[in-house]
């Protein structure tokens, strides 16, 4: 699983150091223990969430335009 640190921190792990910024892969387990962290985010959560955003946002401007007509 792919993690990104959006922390403060410097976390010592089995893959060597997940430094702040960056972007690693995980297994599971190890996942797992890092995510309850806040500020440890899954790629695909991120993905997930922008994706939903963007409907939303072309949601709604489709509908201002509806609204402006």
């Amino acid at each position: 699983m792919e993690l990104i640190n959006q922390t403060k921190t410097l976390f010592k792990t089995s893959k060597g150091d997940f430094k702040i910024g960056a972007i690693m892969e995980f297994s599971k387990e190890e996942a797992a223990t890092l995510l309850r962290y806040k500020g440890i985010e899954s790629l695909e959560s991120l993905r997930s969430n922008a994706e939903e955003v963007i409907q939303t946002s072309k949601a709604k401007s489709k509908k201002a335009e509806i609204t402006a007509e």
